[in-house]
């Protein structure tokens, strides 16, 4: 129940006068998809970069408890189902802001909270998007 009232907590502060960027709804993203990612940092920086949906993502991460393994997926990491689950347009605009950031801060991380704000509608309600294990 406390999860479920955080997670809608978070959808409603995730209005996009309160966020950077751009809410894209839920846009399921299909396996091995190539999507160009955007985000912002606190500099106020606009940054993309393409990624592939599923896959890991090139290079080391900022933070080295960042698992780079299943960009665009919803949800911590790659989750116990080893990277089943489902991917979103938000998911990865998340995933690659958390990629280059050094710190975890969810919802307000100074970098990438307007990005995870952005994706909890697809993380609570993208079950549409499952791509189903590897």
């Amino acid at each position: 129940m406390k999860k479920l009232l955080i997670t809608l907590f978070v959808i409603l502060i995730s209005h996009t006068a309160l966020a950077d960027g751009k809410n894209e709804g839920i846009t399921c993203l299909n396996n091995d998809q190539w999507v160009k990612a955007q985000w912002g940092d606190r500099s106020n920086s606009n940054r993309s970069q393409w990624f592939q949906a599923t896959k890991s993502a090139p290079g080391n991460p900022a933070n080295s408890g960042f698992d780079t393994g299943c960009m665009g997926r919803c949800g911590e990491g790659c989750g116990s189902d080893n990277g089943a689950g489902f991917y979103t347009k938000d998911c990865m605009d998340h995933d690659a802001c958390a990629f280059y950031d050094s710190e975890f801060g969810g919802a307000f991380d100074r970098d990438c909270g307007d990005e995870w704000r952005q994706a909890a509608d697809d993380f609570s309600f993208g079950q549409a998007c499952r791509l189903g294990s590897k």
